[in-house]
This record gives structure tokens, C-alpha cells and sequence, in this order.
């Protein structure tokens, strides 16, 4: 008579499977590996972070309204917060609707805080006024410079103050 067959126990294929496949690794090495990565990760967010904010002045712009009628100026409020002694420039860009540069000057301040009022010529109509970036000197300004369409004369970038 022939024996019925059985069904291997777990035991059975555990060992089978082991056999094949190999035994299962830990896993702890591959977490530990993980969370270096993100631990390392992290810290070299954090220092880049610290570098770009590592700045002891921050410029922004109050206000600004179109002057008078003609609409070839725009009188912006700018503010310079911070402590920090020393002169320093700050770049300000006016586009149109369309985004395009209309108006750009390099505004200089005696030290931070401190705040100016100043017109800017413009190109045409103004759509907003943006303070791309504050530096020491003229030299380290890091920002983009004035992108106006080709075949159109620039207007001045000395801006006109209105009051110190």
C-alpha cells in the first residue's frame, strides 16, 4: 500500500526555503545605513541654510506708486532692517504685466536699519516692484542685471531721491 502525502510543516519549508535561498540577513545594517544617510542629509541642509541666511541686513520694499500721470517714474519706500554699520547698495527691479524689466536701480544706504524714499524711470507702465538683493558694495551684488527687450533704450538706473 502506498503512504498518503503530507503536507511539509512550516519547520520544513523554513528549512527548504533557507536552504535555496540563504538565511535572512539583520536589518539592522541597512538602517543604520539609512539613517547615516539622513542624518547627513540633514546636516548639510542645515548648513546651507545658515550660509544663505548668515546675513546681518535684509532689504525690502514698503511701497511704491506710479508719480503723477506720465507714469515714467515710480517712487518706491525701501527699507534696509538689520544692524549692520557700514554703507550698503541694494538692487531694485520694476517689470510690466508681462514681466518684463521696465525700471532697475542700484540704491545705496547708509547703514542698516535704515529706510529711503527714491523714484525709479520706467519704460512704460509699472506692474510691481521687486528689491532683488542688499550687499556690502557694488562688486558683491550677487543679482541678475537688467533685462530690457532688444532695440529699447534703457532708462537711467540713478534712481532720484526724494528723501535721505
Amino acid at each position: 500500500m502506498q503512504e498518503a502525502s503530507r503536507a511539509p510543516s512550516p519547520a520544513e519549508i523554513d528549512a527548504r526555503m533557507a536552504d535555496r535561498y540563504g538565511t535572512n540577513r539583520p536589518a539592522w545594517p541597512r538602517q543604520m545605513l539609512a539613517a547615516t544617510l539622513i542624518i547627513g542629509f540633514l546636516a548639510v541642509a542645515a548648513w546651507v541654510g545658515f550660509q544663505i541666511s548668515d546675513t546681518p541686513y535684509q532689504g525690502m520694499i514698503q511701497r511704491w506708486e506710479p508719480v503723477g500721470t506720465s507714469e515714467q517714474f515710480v517712487e518706491v519706500d525701501a527699507e534696509v532692517r538689520g544692524s549692520f554699520a557700514d554703507p550698503l547698495v541694494c538692487a531694485v527691479r520694476v517689470t510690466e504685466a508681462g514681466s518684463a524689466d521696465v525700471g532697475y536701480a542700484v540704491v545705496p544706504f547708509e547703514s542698516a536699519p535704515s529706510e529711503r524714499t527714491f523714484q525709479i524711470e520706467t519704460l512704460t507702465t509699472a506692474a510691481s516692484v521687486g528689491l532683488l538683493g542688499c550687499a556690502e558694495s557694488l562688486e558683491e551684488l550677487r543679482v541678475p542685471p537688467p533685462e530690457y527687450p532688444p532695440g529699447i533704450a534703457a532708462p537711467s538706473t540713478t534712481p532720484r531721491f526724494v528723501s535721505p
